[in-house]
């Protein structure tokens, strides 16, 4: 007995072939590159990702740090909003010497120079290192410049001559 094919087995045989032929070039010919596109593709997407990590990671420990010094700088922030005042400074001040004189000079716009003479007791030089400290914490930002001027005028008494810059406030600081 012999076997032969119908007209249909034929047909469905040569589709079948046809299918499979054109499924191996459609696989071949576009879904291998499209892969191989979505490979490097997903690969730089993972390397943006990674460095866009990172970049957040620096953010917020950057974010951290400024809040850090923010508090504990607060006493800065404050005094770069604050205007200086000549009289309130002298009346604060006044109390370590004997005598004071200020004397504003001219300046640049970023900050005022003033040049302070004072006349302090010989036996009572550690009030300067006090004041030095009180002007450290007072509510500017002010500046000692050196050279400070030391001349015994007697012998109980100290002339001391020098320069502070007081910082102005201004917006582009803040």
């Amino acid at each position: 007995m012999r076997l032969t094919p119908s007209d249909e087995s034929i047909f469905l045989l040569a589709l079948s072939t046809f299918l499979l032929i054109l499924i191996l070039l459609f696989s071949f010919l576009i879904l291998v590159p499209k892969m191989q596109n979505y490979r490097t593709q997903d690969i730089k997407l993972q390397e943006i990702t990674s460095t866009l990590n990172t970049y957040k990671k620096i953010k917020q420990q950057l974010s951290l740090s400024l809040e850090k010094s923010k508090i504990t700088n607060q006493h800065l922030l404050a005094a770069l909003k604050q205007d200086f005042d000549i009289e309130v400074f002298y009346n604060k001040y006044k109390n370590y010497f004997k005598t004071m004189q200020i004397c504003k000079e001219k300046s640049p716009k970023e900050y005022d120079l003033y040049d302070i003479n004072t006349i302090l007791d010989k036996s009572s030089y550690k009030i300067f290192y006090n004041f030095i400290d009180s002007i450290n914490k007072s509510k500017w930002i002010i500046k000692i410049d050196t050279p400070i001027r030391l001349k015994r005028d007697t012998k109980n008494d100290i002339d001391i001559s020098f320069s502070i810059k007081v910082y102005l406030p201004s917006q582009s600081h803040l």
